[in-house]
């Protein structure tokens, strides 16, 4: 389990959530073990304290903000993040971890990899009879994957999170023009 500390950079680049702004300070613990037991006691945790404080889009609008902040101001790319108008503080602690997971880890992807200029994230609702969901979609538009990639860690970290929850991922790619990829996760009422 990894801990953050009080140092912002730190803080930022583990779970992208800058408690410093709401004016408090905490430790943040952030799930990271296999060990099922301990890992949904760690989700608990996390999801309780960046749902009290910035809710599951807010907290991949402030990791975008960090991927993005430097010193010197520049912008990398510019990240925009969608939300229903229906409130998505009400989601399970595991699937809001897992969808805020899942963000975090492609945004970092698309800093490092993809040469993008723009990225938008959304969330979406979705009800299909009586079933719902939370849909996460992250599209770019940098240079796409190559047809010869390997799936590495972050990639088969993404689709695990989205399983482990009973949910699916799906990534496609488009040469030169970006990546899409969704992630559904089931709502049980």
């Amino acid at each position: 389990m990894e801990e953050v500390t009080d140092e912002p950079l730190y803080r930022d680049r583990v779970c992208g959530i800058d408690i410093g702004k709401a004016g408090m300070a905490a430790t943040i613990r952030v799930p990271s073990e296999k060990n099922p037991a301990r890992r949904a006691q760690e989700t608990r945790e996390f999801a309780t304290t960046k749902r009290g404080v910035l809710g599951l889009a807010g907290a991949v609008r402030d990791y975008a903000d960090g991927l993005n902040g430097n010193p010197a101001g520049e912008q990398h790319f510019q990240v925009t993040v969608q939300e229903p108008e229906e409130k998505l503080s009400e989601l399970p602690a595991a699937i809001e971890v897992a969808a805020y997971r899942i963000a975090a880890e492609a945004l970092t992807n698309i800093t490092r990899h993809a040469m993008a200029h723009h990225c938008t994230v959304s969330f979406s609702l979705e009800e299909n009879g009586s079933a719902k969901a939370l849909q996460l979609k992250i599209v770019d538009d940098g240079i796409g994957l190559s047809d010869h990639r390997k799936a590495g860690v972050g990639l088969n970290s993404m689709r695990e999170r989205a399983e482990e929850v009973g949910g699916t991922f799906k990534i496609e790619s488009f040469p030169q023009k970006g990546t899409c990829l969704i992630a559904r996760f089931p709502l049980v009422s």
